[in-house]
């Protein structure tokens, strides 16, 4: 988590800049599975609704959620990023 600012705030910042805000952005939740299942499924349900409410941002071009899974992570941002 940042201290002070979350994500969506972080995108109007970098939208309000004319040097960034043609910058596109994907945003990485900082959501950790949890020990306990009752905790993990109630974790998994706010990081689906983090990755909807971020998709809705203007910027944001794509969504990754922890854990990911770093063999397919350069893929993802191709796709999100449009170079393949």
């Amino acid at each position: 988590m940042m201290p002070g600012l979350d994500g969506p705030g972080t995108v109007s910042r970098l939208l309000a800049v004319p040097a960034t805000s043609g910058l596109p952005v994907i945003m990485l939740t900082a959501k950790a599975k949890a020990k306990v299942k009752a905790k993990a499924k109630a974790k998994a349900k706010a990081r689906v609704g983090d990755q909807d409410r971020f998709r809705t941002l203007p910027g944001v071009v794509g969504v990754i959620a922890k854990p990911f899974d770093p063999m397919t992570l350069p893929g993802q941002v191709s796709v999100m990023l449009g170079w393949t």
